[in-house]
């Protein structure tokens, strides 16, 4: 829930990250770096895809043992240029705070993006949609 004294629908926000980050570093930590922008990349160009509700969600085996997990979130206010811009502005802090790291997520009020070696979102099969994702009402209330 969110009160403003502004109007704020359909608007990226961007003034305020909440950064959160695994404390472990990861095995192989270049070729992790690497294999985490890729799929970075992915999910936020899966997010702003048409039809995908602005969500994207992907996994990427890092070795044989671990597996990446990745994804990419606006609300569902924004158009999908505004949802690009603030997922890219995301990434920004990756090399600051996310380097190495096992798992990182980066929030804003307008969008988030989030990565680990464990699975944290479901359904895991990013191919399958919610068939109720689609489904949602907005409701604006403007006071008197």
């Amino acid at each position: 829930m969110r009160y403003d004294t502004d109007y704020f629908i359909g608007q990226a926000d961007t003034s305020s990250p909440v950064i959160l980050y695994n404390v472990n570093n990861a095995t192989g930590p270049d070729a992790f770096d690497k294999a985490v922008s890729k799929l970075m990349n992915k999910v936020n160009s899966e997010a702003v895809s048409a039809g995908n509700g602005l969500l994207g969600r992907e996994k990427t085996k890092f070795t044989q043992y671990i597996t990446i997990y990745a994804l990419a979130q606006c609300t569902r206010d924004l158009q999908p240029l505004q949802c690009a811009q603030c997922l890219s502005s995301t990434l920004q802090y990756f090399p600051v705070y996310c380097s190495h790291r096992q798992g990182c997520r980066v929030l804003y009020i307008s969008c988030m993006v989030q990565y680990e070696i464990y699975p944290f979102y479901f359904p895991l099969d990013s191919k399958a949609k919610n068939p109720g994702a689609a489904k949602y009402a907005t409701t604006i209330v403007h006071p008197h």
